[in-house]
């Protein structure tokens, strides 16, 4: 091989390794550019001030979102760089995105895991192992309803797929709340928080007869049927008519070689976004204290500048200053499960709280909303939270 093969043989092989980065950076600037587009008319300003947060790394709706003249912008994660956080997982991203999966990870922690049910499949109810339910802390061997034990109607549950209709008319007792979610997806898009009534169902609010369930479950393929996990009476006295979710982001400190939790926040439902609580839906969200679990002051998503909330503009309940009955015991039970995935290092939990230091989470998250947690402080200010993106190639 003479000198010009090998010169151009190493100039292929570099190019080989230089593609893929090439096209993932196209893909974040392409993904940056998407979402500016589609929400710039959305946050009016002078044309300086947008293109100074460009310049910056931030899309027009940051300006709305970050505190940029009281903060170092570089102390915030730029839109790009929140581009690549989803990459941290890699393949085992999966658990997190996959609901199903989620759900089947989550059996190791029964007591912190919701019910499922069944999935829905071509308007068919297809079963997916033992109920949750018989296998959580503290729920008792038998179904006061019906008189048969769970294990006696897991095993029922256990047999071929039936017509999606038939099985709710035969499992779901009146007054039952349920959850219908996608296995794929996010934002609380197409989640339908139901109930059986003594002449038909409730599907987000809206009343249904037998039959126009049947028709509405009949077209539901690859979905959940998940309990109704019922809210602790501290958030329930905030705002009733939504399940208010907590968030807890959790990452790996690279240094201790454990998990940590940098930040939290609690959405809230409002009657814009009831019977769910998400922000980009109408809800809205207040930080949690990592330290105490006292809650501060509650935002909706803005338009132009963060607009603060120490009751809720509805119900007048206090928000800032309440605290979360046993946060400690929930923010550590978190910190174990996330320890017993160190695959997964990166992750938002979704969890409803049921009582004292008692909770279940709901769903993980591989990209669980930094813009968001950004309104709160600059994360980039935490030296462990600098120091894990450091580590994964984000910055």
């Amino acid at each position: 091989m003479n000198a010009n093969q090998t010169v151009e043989r190493a100039y292929r092989a570099a190019t080989r390794r230089a593609l893929p980065s090439l096209r993932r950076r196209l893909r974040e600037v392409r993904n940056v550019v998407e979402v500016e587009a589609a929400t710039i008319s959305n946050y009016p300003m002078p044309l300086r001030r947008r293109l100074w947060l460009w310049r910056h790394g931030f899309q027009s709706r940051n300006g709305a979102l970050y505190d940029l003249d009281a903060h170092d912008p570089s102390q915030y994660l730029t839109d790009r760089q929140i581009e690549r956080t989803p990459l941290i997982n890699g393949r085992w991203r999966t658990v997190f995105e996959n609901k199903l999966v989620f759900h089947w990870m989550m059996r190791a922690f029964p007591a912190n895991r919701p019910a499922v049910h069944c999935a829905l499949r071509e308007g068919h109810a297809v079963p997916i192992g033992p109920p949750a339910a018989s296998e959580r802390e503290g729920v008792p061997a038998t179904d006061e309803s019906s008189g048969t034990t769970h294990a006696e109607r897991g095993a029922e549950a256990r047999g071929d797929p039936i017509d999606a209709a038939a099985w709710f008319a035969r499992e779901v007792s009146a007054g039952d709340r349920f959850v219908l979610k996608p296995i794929f997806g996010g934002f609380g898009d197409d989640v339908h928080i139901c109930s059986k009534t003594d002449d038909g169902y409730v599907v987000g609010g809206d009343p249904k007869t037998p039959r126009e369930f049947a028709e509405f479950v009949s077209d539901l393929d690859g979905y959940l049927v998940s309990e109704f996990a019922r809210q602790a009476d501290y958030v329930d006295a905030i705002f009733p008519d939504a399940a208010n979710t907590l968030r807890v982001i959790t990452m790996w400190d690279v240094d201790a070689d454990e998990p940590f939790v940098p930040i939290a926040a609690h959405r809230i439902g409002t009657s814009h976004s009831a019977p769910l609580d998400n922000w980009s839906q109408g809800g809205m969200m207040a930080e949690v204290d990592v330290e105490t679990g006292e809650l501060g002051p509650a935002a909706p998503k803005p338009s132009d500048g963060m607009e603060w909330y120490a009751r809720h503009p509805e119900t007048g309940a206090q928000i800032e200053g309440v605290r979360i009955p046993g946060w400690e015991e929930i923010r550590e039970r978190t910190l174990e499960i996330t320890a017993s995935l160190p695959q997964a290092p990166y992750a938002g939990w979704d969890a409803i709280v049921t009582g004292e230091g008692e909770f279940v989470i709901i769903e993980g998250n591989n990209k669980p909303g930094l813009q968001a947690m950004q309104a709160y402080w600059p994360l980039l200010t935490d030296r462990r939270v600098r120091r894990f993106f450091e580590h994964h190639d984000v910055l």
